[in-house]
């Protein structure tokens, strides 16, 4: 059920469009002194919308006097241009957010590719020290192998230079006792002919 302001409002129209003045919401709401704004608003756009199917009535009706039949048309065209107004700016601003919403996208598309292409270039680049560090690896492991190696040769040389020296010490201790029998055999040759020469002496 329409509420006492809501009838109101749509009675006060009725007056101003009889006095030839296009009803507004401010005109209502001064001419009412209270009530709810929302209300006040809902009451004069279902107004509007009304009017049309009145002003059809009233070009039936004979008895409605043509200055306001007139008034009535006028105001309809009116409110008929505002709505088209209106409609053409919503439109323009709905193209206008869309431009916007386009440029915006397309700002974004190419922040995403860069940051695409930079990312497969660090991609690149990472690939390429993972291939040079893996070579590097290759190789050091190669010169590891290498080196164990000589090692594993220069320990087996050495080990074959320990014996060597354990048989030329050998040799050498061997040779040291043979001089040793020999200079004993010296002595014991001298001492014979000197004991010889001595019993030679006394006969």
């Amino acid at each position: 059920m329409a509420s006492d302001t809501y009838v109101r409002a749509q009675q006060i129209a009725d007056e101003l469009l009889s006095k030839g003045v296009k009803p507004t919401q401010q005109l209502i709401r001064d001419a009412l002194g209270k009530g709810s704004v929302s209300t006040i608003h809902r009451a004069l756009s279902d107004w509007w919308s009304s009017l049309g199917n009145r002003i059809n009535k009233a070009e039936q009706i004979p008895d409605i006097p043509d200055n306001v039949s007139v008034t009535m048309l006028s105001l309809w065209e009116q409110a008929v241009a505002e709505a088209q107004r209106r409609n053409d700016e919503a439109l323009l601003a709905a193209r206008e957010r869309a431009k916007q919403a386009r440029a915006a996208m397309e700002q974004g598309q190419r922040r995403a590719d860069a940051e695409k292409s930079e990312l497969l270039q660090r991609l690149d680049e990472a690939s390429r020290v993972v291939s040079e560090m893996q070579a590097r690896v290759a190789e050091l492991m190669k010169e590891s192998a290498d080196l164990e190696r000589r090692l594993l040769d220069a320990e087996r040389e050495s080990q074959s230079t320990d014996r060597e020296l354990r048989t030329l010490a050998a040799t050498v201790e061997s040779l040291e006792q043979r001089l040793r029998g020999e200079h004993e055999l010296q002595q014991e040759n001298a001492n014979l002919r000197r004991a010889l020469e001595r019993m030679d002496r006394q006969r």
